[in-house]
């Protein structure tokens, strides 16, 4: 079995029961089953499983925030998952639009986003939290004052109940005082925003690993081998995509693609990562010699959409406007199965 992970970085720290945090859950899993790996090479038929020996820094500050509420620390509240988060901003901001009737808004599922975005911001980065947010400087345009009534009307909606958001949470943590320190390792850990490390320095002592390079493996068929990098998390990757093609393009003068699985959610930063390898972050902005082709789903074409639509007829009902669709689909099957006509003939 092909292992990704050079667990003799972490083995010493492992073996003497120091927590290893890493930046998300996938690198965590990948050190727990490389670790039960070495053991079963080793001989080793039954091997004592602890999934608190590695795991992501947010779940392991929401697991000490669990343990301070359940000894009675701090008061009894609910952690907000983000589409709760971004159900409750959009709450705030129809209610404010209602109030105000001055404009509307195009798309305010996107502008709830961008306000949870923004707070979230603050959150990580400022070192008095939601304080953040009585600064002056919000005041001086409309934009501004806008965003401090949605923030207010936010904070009134999470006390009235009994919620919080995760960084409310991690802030919570530092008002506490200073347990004993726990010995923690940090894996492959890209920058953090302030408030991991304030975290950090106040629940534990730290040592840090530095990344190591990727290890290589291949894909092989009958005439062609195909390389294969494995990276900790996706900015990791986003970041060594955007160097090999910045060498394909200006050293070796060769065109390149790169597919994406979530374009609508990976585009923004890969192309972050491909302008600063191109050197068109600033003046240079319209240099990028890249073109974005989102071409159309598969699930999206006409045959598809509607065989799709065919197979949850069985278990939901249909919309009056699938069944148009379902009727054409179904009469062209019947056509194709006959040799009567071709997939264009039916419309």
């Amino acid at each position: 079995m092909t292992q990704y992970v050079d667990l003799s970085q972490v083995q010493p720290f492992l073996d003497r029961g120091d927590l290893v945090l890493t930046h998300s859950l996938r690198l965590a899993r990948e050190i727990r089953i490389a670790r039960l790996a070495a053991k079963r090479e080793q001989g080793h038929s039954v091997v004592e499983g602890r999934s608190s020996a590695a795991l992501p820094i947010e779940a392991w500050f929401e697991s000490r925030w669990r343990e301070q509420v359940e000894r009675g620390v701090l008061p009894v509240c609910r952690v907000l998952t983000r589409y709760e988060e971004r159900l409750l901003w959009r709450q705030v901001i129809d209610e404010s639009l209602e109030r105000s009737g001055n404009f509307r808004l195009l798309r305010p599922s996107v502008a709830a986003e961008r306000a949870s975005q923004s707070r979230r911001a603050v959150m990580l980065y400022s070192a008095i939290g939601s304080r953040y947010v009585d600064n002056a400087q919000f005041q001086f345009d409309l934009d501004g004052k806008i965003f401090i009534e949605w923030v207010r009307g936010f904070e009134k909606l999470l006390l009235a109940k009994q919620a919080i958001t995760r960084e409310d949470a991690y802030h919570q943590l530092l008002t506490l005082e200073r347990p004993e320190p726990q010995p923690l390792v940090l894996f492959h850990m890209p920058p953090m925003p302030p408030l991991f490390a304030r975290l950090l320095d106040h629940l534990g002592t730290v040592q840090v690993i530095p990344p190591s390079e990727s290890p290589e493996s291949s894909l092989t068929t009958d005439n062609l081998k195909i390389a294969g990098r494995k990276f900790s998390e996706p900015d990791a990757e986003f970041a060594a995509v955007s160097r090999w093609a910045y060498t394909q393009f200006a050293e070796k003068e060769r065109r390149c693609a790169i597919v994406l699985l979530d374009a609508a959610n990976q585009r923004q930063r890969l192309e972050y990562f491909l302008r600063r390898e191109f050197d068109c972050l600033g003046e240079r902005y319209d240099r990028l010699p890249v073109n974005f082709s989102s071409g159309v789903s598969l699930f999206a074409t006409p045959m598809y959409r509607d065989a799709l639509l065919g197979l949850r007829a069985g278990l939901f009902p249909l919309t009056p406007s699938g069944m148009p669709d379902l009727v054409k689909f179904s009469v062209f099957i019947a056509c194709r199965f006959r040799g009567d006509v071709g997939g264009s003939q039916i419309s």
